[in-house]
C-alpha cells in the first residue's frame, strides 16, 4: 500500500512545494514568514481598524511607533499618546539586563506614567529571561506576578482606565499585545506552518510518511521541539507569559480578591475600547492551541476569566458560540484538554464545560448544527478519544474533591448533539470522523478515529441503510466499504496497536444502566461501555458475553484467546434482541459488583480516618 501521498507536500501558508527542500531551507522560509506576520499594525485609537490596501494606516511622524486610521483619530488620541511620543533609545535598552529592564517597567506601572520605552522593555524582558541566571530570574518573576496580580484587583476607575489607554497608546504596545507571538515558542510556530494540524507522532511519520521528504521534516521538527523544551526556551516563554498575559488580563477584568487566584470566576468586566480589545485578545490566546502548548499553566487564569466573560456576555452569543468570540468547539477543546492534563485551570474549565452543557441542553435549536460537518467531526473525534481513553473518569480525586466523570460534564449528551438527530447528517459526520485523515495530526487521536470506524461499520451503516434516509449511492458505498473497513481503511488511519485492538473488539449489543440512567440507543450504549468499566472489566465483559462458561481468571495467567462470534450483519432481529437482553443482564451484574466494591472502599476509608483520630 502506497502511503507517501498521505500528507501533501504543498504548504498553503508558504505558498511553496516543500518536496526536495532541506530542513534548513524550510526553516528559513518559516522564519521569513513569521517575521512578516509580526509586522502588522492597528489604529491605537479604536484598536480594531487595521487598514487595507485601498486605505492604509498612517504612522505617527514623530515616534514612528503608533498608527492611525485617520487624522481625526490621531487628534483624539493625542492627549494619551503625548507623554510617549518620542523615539526610544534602543541602543540603551539593548544593554539592560533582566533586573534593570524590569525595574524600569515596574516604575512606569507603579507611577501610572507610561513612556516610549514600554513595549521595548517588555521585549527586552522576554529575551533576557533566556540568558538570566536562575536566582535573578526567580526574583524578578515573583515580583512580576505580584505587581500584575495587584493590577487585576484595581477597581475600574477613570484613573485606571486612563493608565490602560496610555499604555496601549505608547509606541508598539498595541501591535505587541494584539499581534505579537512572543508567548509562543518559535519552534512550535515553525511546526504549525508546515504541519497545521500538529506534528505527526513517531509511529505516524514512520508508518505513513515513509520514504518521503515530509518524514525527514517531521523527524527533525520533533528533535527541535525536544531540544527547545529541554533547554531554557520553554522556561523563558513560561516566565514571560505571566507578565504579558496578566497585563492583558488586567485591562479586561476586575478580579475578585482571593488568596488562591487573581480571578476566581466571579469578577467583573472592565469598560472602554482597551478593555474590549484586551478581552478579544485574551480569548484568542486562550483558544489558541499553540499558546496553550507554549505557556502551560502560565495562562491558566484565562479559564477563570472565561467563567466571568461567558456569564456576562452569553446573551450576545452568535450562532455556534457560547459567548462572542467563543466558538463552542474551540471552547470545548480548550477546557477538555485542560481537565485531562489536570492543569491549574481545571476547576474553572469544569465550570465552563458545565455552562456549555447547560447552554446546549437549554437552546431552542441544537447549537452544534451551526458548525460545518468538518468542525463537528473534528471535535467528535476528540470527545471519543477522551471518553474512551479516560474510561469515564476525566479527573481523579484530589485533596478531598470528588472525581469528575464524563456524565458530570454531560459529554455523552454533547457527543450525541454533535452527531445530531438527522440520520443523513449523522452518517456524514461519522463518515468524516472515521475517514478524515486531515482532521488531526498523523498518528494522533487514533483511538477516536478507530471508534467511529467501529460504530460506522457495525451499527450506524446497517441501521441507516434500512431507513428511507439512505440513498442508492449510500448502499453501494456501504457494500464496497464493509469488507475494506478493517482491512485497508482502519489500518491506514490507525497506526498504534492499541487503536487497532480497540476498534476490532467485538462490541456487545446492549446495556441497561450506565451512570445511573437508562440507555436507549445503540449509539449511547457503544459510547458508554468503554467508559463505565476498567480495562480488565471490559475484557471480562466481552468474554462473558460471548462465552459464559469461559470466563478468564485474572490471576490464572492463561493466554488470551480470541472468541469468534457471528458477524452482526448475519444475525436476525430476534437473535440481536436475545443477545441484547443477555448483555443487559451481564452489564447489570457487573455494575452492581462495582457499586458494592466502591461502597466498601468508602466504608474502609471512613474507618481508617476514625482510627487515626
Amino acid at each position: 500500500m502506497t502511503t507517501t501521498s498521505y500528507y501533501p507536500t504543498y504548504c498553503q501558508e508558504l505558498g511553496k512545494d516543500l518536496n526536495g527542500l532541506s530542513t534548513a531551507e524550510v526553516l528559513e522560509l518559516c522564519d521569513n514568514y513569521i517575521d512578516a506576520q509580526s509586522r502588522r499594525h492597528v489604529c491605537v485609537w479604536d484598536l480594531f481598524s487595521m487598514g487595507s490596501d485601498s486605505k492604509p494606516l498612517s504612522r505617527c511622524a514623530r515616534c514612528k511607533g503608533v498608527y492611525y486610521s485617520s487624522p481625526q483619530a490621531q487628534k483624539q488620541n493625542w492627549s494619551l499618546h503625548k507623554s510617549s511620543c518620542k523615539l526610544p533609545d534602543l541602543t540603551l535598552i539593548s544593554g539592560y539586563n533582566l533586573q534593570t529592564a524590569w525595574s524600569k517597567l515596574r516604575s512606569q506601572i507603579s507611577t501610572g506614567i507610561v513612556d516610549e520605552t514600554f513595549s521595548f522593555l517588555l521585549r527586552r524582558i522576554r529575551n533576557e529571561f533566556e540568558t538570566a541566571n536562575k536566582e535573578m530570574s526567580k526574583t524578578c518573576e515573583q515580583e512580576m506576578q505580584t505587581v500584575c496580580r495587584n493590577l487585576i484587583f484595581l477597581e475600574d476607575s477613570p484613573r485606571v482606565q486612563q493608565f490602560n489607554e496610555m499604555m496601549w497608546s505608547s509606541p508598539g504596545t498595541a501591535d505587541l499585545f494584539l499581534f505579537g507571538e512572543d508567548l509562543i515558542l518559535r519552534c512550535i510556530r515553525r511546526h504549525r506552518i508546515v504541519y497545521p494540524l500538529g506534528l505527526p507522532s513517531a509511529d505516524g511519520y514512520n508508518f505513513v510518511l515513509q520514504g518521503s521528504n515530509m518524514q525527514n521534516l517531521a523527524s527533525d521538527f520533533l528533535m527541535e521541539e525536544s531540544r527547545n523544551m529541554a533547554l531554557s526556551g520553554g522556561t523563558a516563554v513560561y516566565k514571560y507569559c505571566h507578565l504579558h498575559f496578566n497585563l492583558l488580563l488586567s485591562c479586561a477584568v476586575v478580579g475578585n480578591l482571593s488568596r488562591r487566584a487573581a480571578n476566581d470566576g466571579i469578577g467583573t468586566l472592565r469598560s472602554g475600547v482597551c478593555a474590549e480589545a484586551a478581552m478579544k485578545r485574551v480569548l484568542e490566546l486562550w483558544l489558541d492551541e499553540r499558546t496553550r502548548m507554549s505557556c502551560g499553566d502560565a495562562i491558566s487564569a484565562a479559564f477563570s476569566f472565561a467563567v466571568t466573560y461567558v456569564g456576562a456576555r452569553k446573551s450576545r452569543a452568535g450562532p455556534g458560540e457560547l459567548a462572542p468570540n467563543c466558538p463552542i468547539d474551540e471552547v470545548l477543546r480548550a477546557c477538555l484538554m485542560e481537565i485531562l492534563e489536570n492543569g491549574a485551570g481545571s476547576k474553572h474549565a469544569i465550570k465552563v464545560m458545565k455552562m456549555l452543557s447547560e447552554y446546549s441542553q437549554e437552546a431552542v435549536t441544537n447549537p452544534w448544527e451551526a458548525l460545518n460537518i468538518r468542525q463537528r467531526a473534528a471535535i467528535a473525534i476528540l470527545l471519543a478519544e477522551s471518553i474512551s481513553c479516560s474510561e469515564g473518569v476525566l479527573l481523579g480525586e484530589y485533596k478531598g474533591e470528588d472525581a469528575v466523570t464524563v456524565w458530570d460534564l454531560g459529554l455523552d449528551k454533547t457527543l450525541e448533539m454533535i452527531c445530531g438527530s438527522d440520520p443523513q447528517t449523522r452518517l456524514e459526520i461519522w463518515r468524516t470522523a472515521a475517514r478524515g485523515r486531515d482532521l488531526c495530526a498523523i498518528g494522533r487521536l487514533d483511538t477516536g478515529r478507530a471508534f467511529f470506524q467501529c460504530l460506522l461499520a457495525r451499527w450506524d451503516m446497517p441501521k441507516l441503510l434500512m431507513s428511507s434516509a439512505a440513498t442508492e449511492e449510500d448502499r453501494q458505498s456501504y457494500e464496497m466499504d464493509r469488507d475494506a473497513f478493517f482491512a485497508v481503511s482502519l489500518l491506514a488511519t490507525s497506526m498504534t496497536e492499541q487503536a487497532l485492538e480497540f476498534a476490532s473488539c467485538p462490541w456487545p449489543c446492549g446495556a441497561q444502566y450506565v451512570g445511573g440512567r437508562a440507555l436507549q440507543s445503540a449509539q449511547e450504549k457503544l459510547e458508554c461501555y468503554q467508559m463505565v468499566m476498567e480495562p480488565e472489566r471490559f475484557v471480562s465483559f466481552n468474554k462473558t458475553f460471548n462465552s459464559p462458561d469461559a470466563i478468564r481468571s485474572a490471576s490464572s495467567g492463561a493466554s488470551k484467546k480470541k472468541v469468534t462470534e457471528p458477524s452482526i450483519f448475519e444475525l436476525s432481529a430476534e437473535e440481536l434482541q436475545a443477545k441484547s437482553e443477555k448483555a443487559d443482564q451481564i452489564a447489570m451484574s457487573l455494575w452492581m459488583e462495582e457499586e458494592e466494591a466502591e461502597n466498601d472502599k468508602k466504608i474502609a476509608k471512613k474507618g481508617a480516618k476514625k482510627g487515626k483520630k
